[in-house]
């Protein structure tokens, strides 16, 4: 499939001004090999940041509820109970 299709549909004169850019001037350059690299970077960067942040949320819940082992309040600043 090829890349230069949403380049065009991204820069064509029929969008409306509030929706974006009315003429065929750009912010920077349009070169389709950067873009297919940015693109790519972007899908692998959230194909690992999101299984991350899945497992960072149910780490914290199982401390917080499952054990109860009081890690939440060791990693931040609250103040402790001093038995």
């Amino acid at each position: 499939m090829s890349i230069e299709p949403w380049v065009q549909l991204l820069y064509r004169e029929s969008v409306p001004a509030a929706a974006g850019p009315s003429d065929e001037r750009a912010i920077a350059p349009v070169n389709l090999t950067v873009f297919g690299v940015l693109r790519d970077t972007h899908s692998v960067l959230v194909y690992l940041l999101v299984p991350l942040i899945a497992a960072h949320i149910s780490a914290v819940l199982t401390h917080a509820i499952g054990l109860g082992d009081g890690m939440l309040r060791r990693m931040t600043f609250r103040r402790r109970h001093t038995p």
